[in-house]
């Protein structure tokens, strides 16, 4: 469970550094 949220939060940050 822990590990979803993490992940979402990381998928994120991710998502916006591909992005830029």
């Amino acid at each position: 469970m822990a590990s979803e949220i993490d992940g979402g939060g990381g998928n994120e940050l991710k998502k916006r550094a591909a992005i830029r």
